[in-house]
């Protein structure tokens, strides 16, 4: 590897360590130890109120089932004293490893890294997003994380041509499977491709890695299909019929058209909507060259033809992805869903670099990546900012009121009355009655500072 390529991959490496100490000490240390929304489904299965059963494992959470993230967060917040950051913790470690993970994949496929790879660690770990907020963002942050995973493994797999490649990103389809209806859209529309061409293309690896990862694949796609069927659409799914076919189309375009640019807390602060005509236009040039580099190698060795169609393939399925959920929600979709959905469009400008990237003269790949740099590197600094400022500005206020009020005994009536809105989205009759019952089951369980309150 050049001098120059070993400097910059590096350097990218220190800014990873760099993202994710910001991410620890201002996200984690500073952040809010308590539950909040949907967490509040965790507390009697983590304090043991309620059995950790497959039933309740498997049961849907709103459109979606993610066995293993409540498996994960129950048994996390045990082993953390039921401190809430702990899953924002681990939500940022998870990011930080696939980051590495990657780094060395593209460097391995292109033989050598460049500036513009410091795109991975400030679009991944930006502080904006929702999973480096609010822990329960995980069912959105695994799907994007795993299929990244068996992105890198095919990537390094086609460059180093080895077959343990295939299995481990046949594995990692197989849990997207079970990260919720995201998971299971991406895991789909990935591995039946996937096992298309591995069965066209005999002469990959060895027959044993070939049957393994095949067996894989197919499990991926029945667990796809087990959970289609099995599907029980919430209230918040379906297409708002009632405007008709052309305006709920227009609708849904526009909402699409939103949700392909990755969103935080805030967009670039200059020039905001030019940052969704860039995406666009890097998206469109990122498949164009992709599809002449698989025209322009269709008559060589399959192998060759491996890191290419993986690329197409993840892109495909992430833009047919936010295409659904812009379908599925149409019905209640308003501004800021961008926002809550946002970290599951990481995956395509992150895709779309490794293709300008590999496929680009060097000197054009340097200028994109220095472009891109400017861009998303604005986007980071502007969230990074506006999260030290919530932090300091709200958040620890609010954090210190709610262990005062706790402090002086107060009713648990009364505290649900004064903090509803630090530990709901949404005030209402329900949320009240789900949160008193939350911690009434902490204070019995003897959990601190819950245990402090009176009944």
């Amino acid at each position: 590897m050049e001098t120059t390529g070993r400097w910059a991959y590096r350097f990218a490496k220190a800014t990873a360590a760099l993202c994710f100490l910001f991410l620890v000490f201002v996200q984690v240390l500073a952040g809010n130890p308590f539950p909040y929304s949907d967490d509040w489904g965790l507390v009697p299965y983590a304090i043991g109120v309620e059995p950790l059963s497959w039933n309740w494992l498997w049961s849907q959470h709103v459109d979606h089932r993610i066995p293993l993230q409540k498996l994960f967060h129950v048994l996390l917040l045990r082993a953390g004293a039921f401190d809430f950051r702990a899953l924002v913790f681990a939500n940022a470690v998870f990011a930080y490893l696939v980051t590495r993970l990657l780094l060395r994949a593209v460097r391995s496929c292109r033989g050598y890294a460049v500036t513009g790879d410091l795109l991975f660690p400030i679009v991944l770990m930006n502080p904006g997003f929702g999973p480096f907020v609010w822990g329960f963002q995980l069912q959105f942050m695994s799907s994007v994380l795993l299929t990244l995973c068996v992105l890198a493994f095919m990537l390094g797999g086609a460059a180093n041509g080895k077959g343990p490649g295939w299995i481990a990103a046949a594995g990692c389809l197989v849990a997207l499977a079970f990260c919720g209806m995201n998971g299971a859209v991406l895991s789909g529309l990935i591995a039946l491709p996937m096992l298309i061409y591995l069965q066209a293309v005999k002469s990959l690896s060895g027959r044993v890695n070939a049957r393994l990862a095949s067996a894989l694949l197919l499990t991926a796609l029945a667990a796809v299909v087990w959970i289609f069927l099995s599907w029980r659409p919430s209230d918040a799914a379906g297409v708002a019929a009632d405007i008709g076919f052309v305006e709920t189309a227009r609708a849904v375009l526009k909402n699409w058209l939103l949700s392909i640019s990755p969103r935080g807390w805030r967009l670039p602060p200059v020039a905001p909507r030019l940052y969704y005509l860039l995406n666009g236009m890097l998206y469109i040039s990122a498949m164009a060259l992709i599809m002449k580099r698989l025209w322009v190698d269709r008559n060589v060795p399959e192998r060759a033809a491996q890191g290419p169609l993986i690329l197409a393939g993840v892109m495909t399925a992430a833009l047919a992805l936010l295409l659904s959920i812009a379908i599925g929600r149409a019905a209640y979709w308003s501004p800021g869903l961008e926002l809550h959905y946002g970290y599951l469009a990481v995956i395509l400008p992150l895709a779309s670099w490794v293709i300008l990237s590999t496929e680009l003269p060097r000197k054009a790949a340097v200028a994109a990546g220095l472009l891109l740099l400017i861009v998303y590197g604005s986007v980071y600094l502007e969230n990074a900012r506006l999260s030290v400022e919530w932090y300091v500005d709200d958040q620890r206020g609010k954090i210190a009121q709610v262990y005062t009020d706790i402090g002086t005994g107060m009713s648990i009536d009364a505290f649900v009355d004064r903090n509803i809105r630090h530990f709901f989205y949404m005030d209402s009759q329900e949320c009240r009655r789900w949160l008193k019952d939350g911690i009434l089951m902490l204070k019995h369980a003897g959990i601190e500072p819950y245990r402090r309150l009176e009944d």
